[in-house]
């Protein structure tokens, strides 16, 4: 099952980041999007080819991390993700001349050592979230203050802001969903767990995409996509190690597990410094 997943999830990961080139290349060439004009900034969306392509393709790879959710654990899942995102970073930036593929080798280290990590400790455990509306609850309130401190602080970009806070947000949008599927594929169903999981994922999803866009528009894609990317990492895998039930893991298992996922979120941040390092 989890063998599938992964290779699930590999497919997803080529649709997702693939998508977010040609969004980028849709918006590009688009007026700004803005918060206080909704219907207008929707419009001039639909009316173009290349983002409805992109977002067409994302929500396919959406459809695929689901399915791959229900074979292998969520961050197994995410780093499979991931691991994508590095390859289609270091293809897009040779095509554009931009960093060099070298650069993105520490970034690949760091990543594959994290996902070695997590696949050693928590590759054969549950796939499903063990958590009800209160956690849930949480995991939405943490994700939105989280966002909102990420949006307000001085010291970052735009593009970097909007970005950060978009992996956050669908970071805890893949939560939501998670939990959604674990209380449908439960012996008894969960309604409590399935509603709360639902509308987590809805508005948290709602307020990342808001954020994610903006960002591809207002700054290079390769950063916005890296800077999402560890963000939403950083919440679901986190978030999927403490609400994925009892494991049994030891305490060396769990210290491989957290050193796993800050290999991953450090991956993301050094790709994010390099490629923001790119000659505008």
């Amino acid at each position: 099952m989890t063998t599938g997943g992964i290779l699930v999830a590999a497919v997803a990961s080529v649709a997702l980041n693939t998508s977010y080139v040609l969004q980028h290349s849709g918006l590009a060439a688009g007026p700004v999007l803005q918060a206080r004009r909704p219907l207008t900034s929707l419009r001039s969306l639909l009316r173009s080819r290349d983002w409805l392509a992109g977002a067409a393709l994302g929500y396919l790879g959406l459809g695929l991390e689901l399915l791959a959710m229900t074979l292998a654990p969520l961050w197994v899942v995410q780093c499979v993700l991931a691991v994508g995102l590095v390859g289609v970073l270091a293809v897009w930036s040779r095509a554009r001349g931009g960093v060099a593929a070298r650069t993105m080798v520490p970034a690949a280290l760091l990543l594959g050592a994290g996902l070695l990590l997590l696949a050693l400790t928590g590759a054969g455990g549950a796939s499903g979230i063990v958590a009800g509306p209160l956690e849930l609850a949480a995991v939405g309130v943490a994700a939105a203050a989280l966002a909102v401190a990420v949006l307000t602080r001085r010291g970052l970009s735009r593009p970097a802001r909007h970005g950060i806070a978009a992996g956050v947000l669908y970071g805890a949008t893949t939560v939501g969903l998670a939990a959604v599927l674990s209380a449908v594929g439960a012996p008894a169903f969960d309604s409590g767990t399935a509603v709360a999981g639902g509308l987590l994922a809805a508005v948290t999803a709602v307020a990342g995409f808001c954020c994610f866009q903006r960002g591809l528009q207002a700054g290079e894609p390769i950063a916005v996509v890296t800077t999402m990317t560890a963000g939403m990492n950083a919440v679901a895998i986190a978030a999927g190690m403490l609400l994925a039930g009892a494991t049994g893991l030891g305490a060396a298992a769990i210290v491989a597990q957290t050193a796993g996922l800050l290999a991953i979120c450090a991956a993301g941040a050094v790709a994010a410094y390099a490629l923001s390092r790119r000659p505008a």
